[in-house]
């Protein structure tokens, strides 16, 4: 049984799931935004009040700065985006969305 669907009809759901979309982006967007300036705050936090710590067992105030940026970037690897062509044995892991 063939149903006859209008162009209007159409269009007017592709606009929706196409709001839909946006919304998602957006709120998508604003979550990374809200983490990265925690992050950086976290960061300006740690750096604050451990300089007298990394001066004192390191003779290196931003020593322990040092160490949680290596750990930003270790934490962030797992999520960057794979290879253009991996193969399946060694695709990083996929972080869920």
């Amino acid at each position: 049984m063939n149903r006859v669907i209008s162009i209007s009809n159409l269009l007017a759901r592709a606009g929706r799931r196409g709001a839909a979309e946006r919304n998602r982006t957006r709120l998508s967007l604003m979550i990374l935004a809200v983490v990265g300036v925690l992050l950086v705050v976290g960061l300006g936090a740690t750096m604050s009040a451990s300089s007298v710590e990394g001066i004192l067992e390191n003779s290196d105030r931003l020593a322990v700065f040092k160490r949680q940026v290596r750990w930003v970037a270790v934490g962030r690897r797992p999520c960057s985006p794979p290879p253009a062509s991996p193969t399946p044995s060694t695709a990083p892991p996929r972080c869920p969305s």
